[in-house]
């Protein structure tokens, strides 16, 4: 089964965080969205640093990676907050 790479982008420190796995792009967006709004995270706190983007994929069947050439931006932290 093929599975959905992605990253935040933390534009204060200029580097990804460690990537994480999804089974799809809604999985991700609805991991980053309940990041972005619980008020203990360094999300909620500073949502204009953090931006989700997908990497590439990764197959379970036969451990290979496939990352696109440039990866590509899902959204900004500040639009998955709620008011």
């Amino acid at each position: 089964m093929e599975h959905k790479i992605y990253s935040i982008y933390d534009t204060a420190v200029g580097a990804y965080l460690q990537p994480f796995c999804a089974q799809a792009k809604g999985h991700a967006v609805r991991l980053f969205s309940d990041s972005v709004n619980d008020e203990s995270s360094m999300f909620f706190k500073h949502p204009d640093d953090y931006t989700l983007f997908e990497l590439g994929s990764w197959d379970d069947d036969n451990a290979k990676y496939t990352l696109h050439d440039t990866p590509i931006s899902i959204g900004l932290a500040i639009e998955f907050k709620r008011s």
